[in-house]
């Protein structure tokens, strides 16, 4: 669907849904309802407890085909000023700026013997970690390797710890890329006919129009989910905010 087709088609149901009572919506506020409907729909879609059918992204054709337009792989290399961590074993990598949700990651690294070997990521816990360390044998399992949450950061860390017999490795990340925002018109326009400051709208740093990336598939569902977050927006009713945030797509 193209940008005016989901803009009229929002006005349709948006209308039809509130019953002739709807408040005027600028297509900015629209633009702000599909773009989180959007991201909403991937969340959902891509945890098989998030959705009705209980599906996942390799447990449906349809869901693959969805988002296959996002799916990036990416070489990271370790950071040039390290953070700090109390494992003296710890390489930090950064993930990449665009990373929404992580697919698959794996550590190749490289031991004193010069032989590269694959390790698989196990995610563990702050508990988990004291747990681990407190066991005889301080190490990762064969095959494996550590990731802890990076403390105190405002860009997105991964904290591997390998088994200490690695002197070098990076990192590999498969990963669904977030999306740009879905944006109307160009938000500058709207600044001019609303009279606000220029710069004032944005969605995401973004303020060009912008198209829907996904699969045309998948567009009238996002546009759906973007209608139903606007109506509980503009009405005070508690039950119906209640439905939309344990709803299953």
């Amino acid at each position: 669907m193209t940008n005016k087709e989901l803009s009229l088609e929002f006005d349709i149901l948006f209308n039809n849904i509130m019953s002739g009572i709807a408040p005027g919506i600028n297509d900015y506020e629209k633009s702000v309802f599909l773009t989180k409907g959007q991201e909403e729909i991937i969340k959902n879609y891509l945890n098989p407890l998030g959705n009705k059918y209980a599906e996942g992204l390799d447990d449906s054709k349809k869901r693959f085909t969805d988002f296959s337009g996002l799916i990036k792989t990416k070489e990271i290399s370790t950071l040039t000023t390290p953070v700090a961590s109390i494992d003296r074993r710890a390489v930090t990598f950064s993930l990449p700026t665009d990373a929404f949700v992580l697919l698959n990651e794996l550590l190749q690294g490289t031991d004193k013997e010069a032989k590269t070997r694959d390790f698989q990521i196990i995610p563990i816990s702050y508990l988990e970690y004291t747990r681990l360390m407190s066991r005889p044998y301080k190490e990762p399992l064969k095959g494996q390797a550590w990731k802890i949450t990076t403390e105190g950061s405002t860009v997105a860390h991964s904290t591997i710890i390998p088994n200490s017999s690695i002197t070098s490795s990076k990192y590999i990340v498969r990963y669904i890329k977030r999306p740009n925002p879905i944006i109307l018109r160009d938000l500058s326009k709207i600044e001019f006919e609303e009279g606000l400051e220029a710069g004032f709208l944005s969605i995401n740093n973004i303020r060009v129009k912008t198209e829907c990336e996904l699969n045309p598939e998948i567009h009238r569902e996002i546009l759906d989910r973007a209608v139903e977050l606007a109506k509980v927006s503009y009405i005070d009713n508690s039950t119906a905010l209640t439905q939309i945030n344990t709803r299953n797509e």
